[in-house]
């Protein structure tokens, strides 16, 4: 008999708070802009969770893969 293994990954912010779809988070600013795929920090929305990162709209519309660690939830 087969064994399947399902790791299922819970997204937290950089002090360990659960990420759900539409939270408003505040993101980091960039390491390198380069890499990380935007200038400046920015608030924006989770969108969705594509591998280990997390989907974030900006305040425009535009999407940006972010890493969990550099998100805080907006109260």
């Amino acid at each position: 008999m087969e064994v399947t293994i399902i790791k299922i990954l819970k997204f937290t912010d950089q002090f360990g708070t659960l990420l759900t779809m539409g939270q408003t988070v505040s993101v980091d600013e960039p390491n390198d802009s380069n890499i990380d795929g935007y200038n400046n920090g920015f608030i924006g929305t989770v969108a969705g969770f594509r591998g280990p990162c997390v989907v974030v709209n900006d305040q425009e519309g535009d999407a940006f893969e972010v890493e969990p660690h550099k998100l805080t939830i907006e109260q």
